[in-house]
């Protein structure tokens, strides 16, 4: 338990230190919100011109356009650290990580939070929203749904 409280420590204080400049925060998750409209687009583009693609509906393409970007927006808050280690090995940095008395690879996940991931998340879950409510998902996806949440 003791442990949990110092990750939580080192996580929120690596958000507090991302999101000390505010105009970067906000053009962070606005870059984020632009990047996945300007995908949306190319798929409302698509979907104007056929009911179909390859046998999916729009809301069901939608559905999972939205859980791919929120499944994303999750990695990069959480995990996005592990990018860090090939520039630690090759700096010559990795062996100061592993004599820190913390797990090395939990302290690495944490340590770097992407902020663009939030934006990621708001629209995956607006695209979720707006295909759910154009209509729900079969009966099988719910009890698909601890497949998909699995948490390792």
């Amino acid at each position: 338990m003791k442990s949990l409280r110092f990750y939580w420590i080192l996580y929120t204080a690596a958000l507090k230190a991302r999101t000390e400049y505010r105009v970067d925060f906000v053009l962070s998750v606005v870059t984020a919100v632009m990047t996945q409209l300007s995908a949306l687009s190319f798929y409302w583009i698509v979907f104007a011109q056929s009911e179909l693609l390859g046998g999916w509906a729009g809301r069901e393409v939608l559905l999972l356009f939205g859980i791919a970007a929120m499944g994303l927006a999750v990695s990069e808050v959480c995990f996005n650290g592990i990018w860090q280690l090939p520039h630690l090995v090759v700096g010559g940095e990795f062996d100061r990580l592993l004599v820190y008395p913390v797990r090395s690879l939990t302290f690495l996940l944490l340590a770097r939070p992407e902020l663009h991931a939030f934006g990621n998340l708001v629209s995956g879950a607006v695209m979720v929203s707006i295909a759910w409510s154009a209509g729900p998902p079969p009966t099988v996806a719910y009890l698909l749904l601890p497949v998909w949440v699995h948490v390792p």
